[in-house]
């Protein structure tokens, strides 16, 4: 849903802002961004408009497993 890509953005904005990171502890630069995961129609074209936005978590069924060619072509165009 191209709608959520702004709560997207939003939140890594604020996460990114407030030194939010992995676990929600702030200002920690040991720790890994804060993690942002998008589950729902993602193929490659969408995978590529969430990740723009700030997810750095794929949650992708449908296209890989039934619209790509094979799951190792699918996976390499996600990548």
């Amino acid at each position: 849903m191209r709608e959520m890509l702004e709560k997207v953005r939003l939140t890594r904005e604020h996460c990114s802002k407030h030194g939010i990171r992995q676990g929600g502890l702030v200002s920690n630069a040991a720790l890994p961004p804060f993690d942002i995961q998008v589950d729902g129609g993602i193929d490659a074209t969408t995978g590529r408009e969430c990740v723009k936005a700030g997810a750095n978590i794929l949650v992708s069924g449908d296209f890989l497993f039934k619209k790509a060619k094979t799951l190792k072509d699918g996976i390499r165009e996600l990548k």
